[in-house]
């Protein structure tokens, strides 16, 4: 990938916090913990998703920056989901999500080229890249987001 791909990349991951908020802003309060169907998800189940699946994803990255080759384990999202969404502070959850992104972004945006190619080895994916994860992290969001666009626009706003 071509540096300037690159900066873009770790823009948009930047970014992400910023697209969930204002995903999220557009669904009426009343209506985010308002599930659309059977087995779906709230507005306010994917924001909390999506902030933990954080937690994992930046293990996945650091380990694959600071110990190459090392093995990194699945969660299972949707009992966290269930297990701890409706006892979650969404809006402590959020913030974390911004915080981590930021200090993330601060040390993608430091590292040397030969990084990116590093891997970390996940239990049903097998080895993934350092450039791989970052990408995966952009589309999971911008997924998510989108979902909760499509649950903003059903509610009516």
């Amino acid at each position: 990938m071509s540096a300037s791909g690159l900066a873009s990349l770790i823009s948009a991951y930047a970014g992400g916090p910023e697209r969930l908020k204002a995903a999220l802003a557009a669904v009426p309060e009343a209506a985010r913990p308002v599930r659309p169907g059977p087995g779906r998800w709230s507005a306010r189940e994917i924001a909390l998703h999506l902030c933990d699946a954080e937690l994992s994803m930046q293990f996945r990255m650091k380990r694959a920056v600071a110990e190459p080759g090392a093995p990194v384990p699945a969660f299972d999202e949707k009992r966290w989901t269930e297990a701890l969404g409706e006892r979650e502070d969404l809006d402590l959850a959020l913030g974390a999500f911004t915080s981590l992104r930021a200090a993330m972004t601060a040390l993608l945006r430091r590292l040397p080229d030969e990084t990116w190619t590093q891997t970390s080895v996940h239990e049903s994916a097998g080895a993934v890249t350092l450039l791989e994860w970052l990408e995966r992290a952009v589309r999971h969001t911008e997924n998510h987001a989108a979902q909760i666009d499509a649950l903003a626009r059903a509610a009516g706003r």
